[in-house]
């Protein structure tokens, strides 16, 4: 039997994930904060091996705070690309082939409700930005 597979974002949910990069980019808080749900959420996934938060960022306040805090240093000089997730959508960052982040946005309604960010390289070896 094959693992069911997730439907494909919807293009509402790809608009709002642009939006919400394009506000992040922009540095300006209270753009971020218009595009997130009240209790959102950041998880991430270093595995030991790499550099990321060591808890759930938890309500929008913090989670604008943490993203705008590593925006400027994690999105400068890189390859992004638009993929889905798992039925999200999301972005792969990395730069020379290497993914080095991948992340997937889970929407509820018109906000941004969860970022999920995998770091962990044994997770992520197998993508590559091209193709």
């Amino acid at each position: 039997m094959k693992p069911k597979v997730p439907p494909p974002p919807t293009a509402q949910a790809r608009k709002l994930v642009e939006e919400f990069l394009a506000a992040a980019a922009s540095g300006k808080m209270e753009r971020v904060l218009a595009l997130l749900a009240e209790e959102s959420t950041v998880l991430s996934d270093g595995g030991g091996k790499v550099k990321a938060a060591g808890r759930a960022i938890i309500g929008a306040d913090h989670v604008v705070r943490f993203l705008l805090g590593i925006w400027p240093r994690f999105m400068v000089n890189v390859d992004v690309r638009h993929v889905d997730i798992n039925g999200s959508p999301g972005i792969t960052v990395g730069t020379n082939g290497r993914i080095d982040y991948a992340l997937a946005f889970e929407v509820a309604g018109d906000r941004v409700q969860n970022v999920y960010i995998m770091c962990n390289p044994d997770k992520l070896r197998d993508l590559s930005l091209a193709g």
